[in-house]
């Protein structure tokens, strides 16, 4: 027993020695008490530079410059400025410009020139500060330069969040949800797969929504901020972004964050909760990959293609690019593009298809075989196109021998002028018009009716010809017969 706890002892030690510079620099902190007693008249002598990008102001001392240049150079720049035109295209937002970033030398520099920051703890490296102000502090970062180059642009993405999400819910959203909210805007294939979590420990949650979502502490706790950003998670990836979206713009009118979720999204809160408990572990599986700004999940318009819902498909995935464009998520905007195009050309064997069965039904069966053509040349660019095989053939089979009978029905109607012709093409009239009948070919099987009926008219006529014929005849020789019968024989016939 005595080696199994030694044991996990040292698990544990090893856990925390790897995760508190992650979590140090992913993280805000605000809990430990810092000295207070700093000497903040040395701040009076700092000699502040200003860099600037097209949305961003970088106040920074000499001795941080380095730290601005990683910012503001070049293409860091651009980076920097692309990443709040997504954020603003995200959040329909306008944060007031330029945004901050001050590179403060230290936490007692920053403690000192932000009265209303509280106690700040002496590892914070990055935090938001008021509307539009983001907060780096220097020698923290100095001290783990290797990781911060490498993450920087996903810690600035945490802050802007944070403000963003402050503009949109007018300062009304709790602190556990704001900080939720920064956290889930974080690319998640540096946040959530560095921390190399074990499934096992992440089952089901250990609070609530009010405790992750209310509680200022969640910022600084790993596992409450991954338990709130879960529940972020939940609602964006079954309801929108959009609606999530409309809880933040409901929260400054509502008389709580509950009461403005159930609006939202017209679910009881406690439904909504139940529905997360239930996500929960399947987030924690691999599911957190799932979003919107970096792997946006297109799995519901590729099986509404698969069952041919190809319009529905379509309008939905219009709405996805539009967002996609907006925020530059351009992998799955490509595969957005290509799934377009697919419900596109579903869409249009459909139309295509409908055409060939209106022209059949109104006797163009030329054109009927023509648009069928054309539609299994579009269903030939989707998933299905094995599924329409034997029905295009038998469609096709079907046109083909209606064309073949109305070909001999134009013969017979040639024939239709002479009366004796009926006897021998009535019979085939009857078999023809029951064929064209049994392949749906109204149209067809009218005209073999209206013939076969003119044909028994023809045949009427002629038996009517021939009875008269022979009833001439018949007359003929009775009278003939009658004269001789009454004739007087011959004087020789008497002996």
């Amino acid at each position: 027993m005595e080696i199994v706890v030694i044991y996990l002892m040292t698990k544990i030690k090893y856990f925390i020695i790897l995760i508190i510079p992650f979590i140090a620099l992913i993280n805000p902190t605000h809990v430990s008490a810092s000295p207070r007693e700093a000497v903040c008249e040395a701040t009076q002598d700092y000699s502040w530079k200003n860099a600037s990008t097209q949305h961003f102001s970088v106040l920074y001392t000499e001795e941080y410059a380095v730290l601005n240049t990683m910012l503001t150079a070049g293409s860091h720049g651009r980076l920097l400025d692309a990443e709040y035109e997504r954020f603003n295209a995200l959040f329909e937002e306008t944060l007031p410009q330029p945004v901050s970033i001050r590179i403060y030398p230290d936490p007692q520099t920053y403690a000192c020139l932000n009265s209303v920051a509280g106690e700040v703890s002496l590892n914070l490296s990055h935090t938001s500060s008021g509307s539009r102000e983001i907060a780096l502090i220097g020698n923290n970062i100095l001290a783990n330069m290797p990781f911060w180059a490498e993450h920087s642009l996903n810690m600035i993405r945490y802050d802007l969040g944070s403000l963003f999400v402050k503009q949109a819910s007018a300062n009304a959203a709790p602190p556990g949800l704001v900080s939720a909210v920064g956290h889930y805007l974080q690319e998640p294939a540096v946040t959530m797969a560095t921390l190399d979590l074990n499934q096992s420990d992440w089952q089901a949650p250990g609070s609530d929504w009010r405790q992750l979502w209310e509680d200022p502490d969640t910022a600084q706790d790993i596992g409450k901020q991954l338990q709130a950003t879960s529940a972020v998670a939940y609602v964006v990836k079954n309801y929108g972004w959009d609606p999530f979206l409309s809880f933040l713009q409901r929260l400054p009118a509502a008389p709580d964050f509950s009461q403005a979720l159930a609006d939202t999204y017209g679910v009881r809160f406690t439904e909504l909760e139940a529905g997360w408990r239930t996500y929960y572990p399947l987030y924690f599986r691999g599911d957190w990959q799932s979003n919107p700004l970096y792997d946006y999940d297109l799995s519901a318009y590729t099986q509404l293609i698969r069952m041919e819902r190809y319009r529905e498909a379509g309008l939905g995935l219009q709405e996805a690019i539009r967002f996609l464009e907006a925020v530059h998520n351009e992998g799955s905007l490509l595969q957005a593009r290509g799934l377009l195009q697919v419900a596109t050309q579903g869409l249009q064997g459909d139309t295509l298809y409908v055409q060939s069965q209106q022209a059949f039904q109104s006797g163009d069966y030329l054109a009927a075989l023509g648009y069928l053509n054309q539609a299994e040349l579009f269903y030939g660019q989707t998933p299905n196109r094995v599924y329409h095989l034997d029905e295009f053939t038998t469609y096709r089979n079907q046109i083909i021998e209606v064309i073949a009978l109305h070909a001999e029905l134009e013969r017979l109607q040639t024939l239709a002028n002479s009366p004796w012709n009926a006897v021998w093409y009535s019979r085939r009239l009857i078999a023809l018009g029951q064929r064209l009948g049994s392949l749906g070919d109204v149209q067809g099987y009218q005209e073999a009716l209206a013939l076969a009926e003119l044909a028994e008219a023809q045949l009427l006529r002629a038996y009517t010809y021939l009875t008269a014929g022979i009833l001439v005849v018949v007359t003929g020789l009775l009278g003939y017969l009658w004269v001789w019968m009454r004739r007087t024989p011959p004087p020789e016939a008497q002996l």
